[in-house]
C-alpha cells in the first residue's frame, strides 16, 4: 500500500489540477473609475467545514457540527472548527491586500466600523445570521436594502461598498478502486453597490485544491486540509481582481 502511496498522490495531483478552477457566474463589466473608493463593509464565513455535496439543493453542503454543549466540546477538539476565526481572518487579508495592490483604492475599515450607520446596519442581521463568522474588526452584513447602502456609503465617503460571504467547505475525491483524497473547496460570493444603493456587480467564484491528505477509513490528517485553504481563497480573489480590472 505505501509503495504506491507516491503513485496515487500522483494521479490525485493530476486529477486535483484539473479541479482547481475558478467558476463564476453573472459576469458584469465594473468601471473601478466610477466606483472608487470602495469599502469592504463585510468579510465572513460559515463556522465550520461541512462536506460538499453537490446533489444538495440548498447550501450544497452537509454540516456534520454538533449542537448545543457537544458543538462546544468538538470547537476545542476539532482544528476546522477552532481555526475558523484564523481562516477568515487570512481570507479578508488576502482580500484586502491583493485588490490594493492591484491599485484599487479600498478605504480603511477602521474608519468607519465604530460608526453609528455601519453599527446599526450590523444589528438588524444580529440574531438571524449569529452563527455566521466575520473577519476581525468586522460586522456581519447581509442584504438590507438601498436606502441603507445609500446611508453606508455617505457616511463612510465611499463610491462603492464591498460585501463578502466565503463558504469553506471539504470534499471527497476518489481515485482508483479504494483511495479517497480530502480537498479543500471554497466559494466566495462578492456584492458591489454604488453611492446610491444600486448592486452593480455580483459574482460567484469557486476554487477547490489541487491535493488534499488521503481518507485512511474515515480518519484524514486535518492540519493538512486546513493548510489547503489559503491556496483557494488566493484563486478566487485573483480570479475576482481579473474581473474588476477588465
Amino acid at each position: 500500500m505505501k509503495k504506491h502511496f507516491g503513485k496515487k498522490i500522483a494521479t490525485a495531483s493530476i486529477l486535483c489540477s484539473i479541479m482547481l478552477m475558478v467558476l463564476s457566474c453573472k459576469s458584469v463589466k465594473f468601471d473601478l473609475d466610477v466606483y472608487s473608493p470602495i469599502a469592504i463593509l463585510t468579510v465572513y464565513s460559515n463556522p465550520s467545514l461541512p462536506w460538499y455535496d453537490p446533489q444538495a439543493k440548498s447550501s450544497n453542503a452537509v454540516d456534520d457540527s454538533l449542537p448545543g454543549t457537544l458543538l462546544k466540546k468538538q470547537n476545542q477538539e476539532n482544528p476546522e472548527l477552532y481555526t475558523v476565526q484564523e481562516r477568515i481572518d487570512s481570507a479578508y487579508k488576502t482580500l484586502a491586500d491583493s485588490l490594493s495592490d492591484s491599485g484599487i483604492n479600498l478605504i480603511d475599515s477602521t474608519s468607519f466600523t465604530g460608526g453609528e450607520e455601519y453599527q446599526k446596519a450590523a444589528k438588524v442581521f444580529l440574531s438571524s445570521l449569529e452563527t455566521d463568522v466575520p473577519a476581525e474588526g468586522l460586522k456581519v452584513l447581509d442584504y438590507i436594502n438601498g436606502k441603507k447602502y445609500r446611508q453606508l456609503a455617505q457616511s463612510i465617503g465611499a463610491e462603492g461598498i464591498m460585501l463578502v460571504e466565503f463558504n469553506f467547505y471539504k470534499q471527497k475525491l476518489p481515485v482508483g478502486m479504494h483511495d479517497i483524497f480530502i480537498l479543500a473547496r471554497t466559494t466566495m460570493n462578492v456584492y458591489i453597490y454604488d453611492a446610491e444603493g444600486n448592486k452593480v456587480f455580483h459574482k460567484k467564484y469557486t476554487a477547490v485544491s489541487e491535493t488534499g491528505p488521503q481518507d485512511d477509513n474515515g480518519s484524514y490528517n486535518k492540519h493538512e486540509l486546513i493548510a489547503k485553504y489559503p491556496e483557494t481563497v488566493e484563486s478566487v480573489v485573483q480570479s475576482l481582481v481579473q474581473d474588476l480590472h477588465e
